[in-house]
C-alpha cells in the first residue's frame, strides 16, 4: 500500500528548501524548536481573532535579532486598512515589542496584505475554519468557494486575441506578462490573478500559475456522535501529487468541535 507523505517534504532538496533559516547547537535545538512552534501558533492565533489569516511564515534568527516575513489576507477591507501601516501601528508593534521579551533580542517584522483566497492554502483552510465557526453547513461552505473559483476563472481568463484582462497588471509582475505573452502555449485553463515566482534548479527563476485546486474536509461531518467518519472533496482543475517538477502547496488544520475533530487538507498546484 501507499504511504502518505507531505508534499512539501516530498520536493525539499529538489524544488523547495526550508523556510525558517537558524542554527543552534544540538542541546539547544530542542528548545529552540519548541519556541519557533509556539511563534507561529501564537501569530496563527492572534491574527485570526482579527480576521486576519496568515499565509507564509518565515523565520531568519541572527545573532542580534530575529527577522520575521509574514504574508496574510484580510476578510474584511476595514482591518486591512488599519492594519497596512508599518510597524508604527499599535498592532504590530505590540506583538514586536512582546517577542522581544521572549526571545531575548530585537524583533523585526516585515507583513504584506493579500487580495485573494487564491493566493496561499492557508487562506483557504482558515476561511473555512471561520464559516464552520459560523455554523455554516459544510457542503454550502464547499459550493460557495468552488463557485468563486470558478468565477475568478471566467473573469480573469483571457480570450484567442491574448488581451490583458481588467484587474490583471495591478495583481502581476510586468515579468510574468513579457513571459506569458512570448510563449506560444496555450493559456486557457490557468487562474492568471494568481501566480507565484519559484525556483527552478535549471532555468533559474519562472513564475508559475495556478492550475488546479483540491479541497478535503474530513470528519463526522452529518454531526452524529456514533458516526463513521466521512470526507466532502471538491476538485477544480488537475493537481497531481505524484510529480516533482512543478509546484504544489499544502496546508492543513483541525477544526474542533463537539462532534470531533474535523481535518481541513488544501492542494494547490502550479505549473
Amino acid at each position: 500500500m501507499s504511504h502518505k507523505i507531505h508534499p512539501n517534504n516530498y520536493r525539499l532538496g529538489y524544488l523547495l528548501e526550508w523556510k525558517n533559516k537558524w542554527y543552534t547547537y544540538s542541546y539547544n535545538y530542542s528548545n529552540f524548536l519548541i519556541k519557533n512552534l509556539k511563534l507561529y501558533e501564537y501569530i496563527n492565533r492572534i491574527l485570526y481573532k482579527q480576521s486576519l489569516f496568515l499565509g507564509n511564515l518565515i523565520l531568519k534568527d541572527y545573532r542580534t535579532k530575529l527577522l520575521i516575513n509574514l504574508t496574510y489576507y484580510s476578510h474584511s477591507d476595514l482591518h486591512s486598512a488599519n492594519l497596512s501601516l508599518g510597524v508604527k501601528d499599535t498592532f504590530w508593534y505590540s506583538i514586536s515589542q512582546l517577542l522581544q521579551f521572549y526571545f531575548k533580542k530585537f524583533v523585526q517584522i516585515n507583513h504584506y496584505c493579500h487580495s485573494s483566497l487564491l493566493q496561499h492554502p492557508n487562506f483557504i483552510v482558515n476561511w473555512i475554519c471561520l464559516m464552520m465557526e459560523k455554523e455554516v453547513d459544510l457542503k454550502i461552505i464547499l459550493n460557495q468557494l468552488k463557485s468563486s473559483i470558478k468565477k475568478i476563472y471566467e473573469n480573469e481568463k483571457i480570450d484567442e486575441k491574448r488581451e490583458i484582462p481588467t484587474g490583471f497588471s495591478s495583481r502581476c509582475t510586468h515579468y510574468s506578462i513579457c513571459y506569458r505573452e512570448n510563449n506560444e502555449r496555450d493559456f486557457s485553463n490557468y487562474y492568471y490573478c494568481d501566480c507565484i515566482t519559484s525556483y527552478d534548479r535549471f532555468f533559474g527563476t519562472k513564475t508559475v500559475f495556478l492550475k488546479g485546486v483540491k479541497i478535503l474536509v474530513n470528519g463526522r461531518l452529518l454531526g452524529l456522535k456514533n458516526q463513521i467518519t466521512t470526507s466532502e472533496t471538491i476538485e477544480i482543475g488537475t493537481v497531481p501529487l505524484q510529480t516533482k517538477e512543478y509546484t504544489l502547496l499544502f496546508a492543513i488544520k483541525d477544526f474542533v468541535t463537539k462532534y470531533g475533530v474535523y481535518g481541513i487538507k488544501v492542494w494547490m498546484f502550479y505549473k
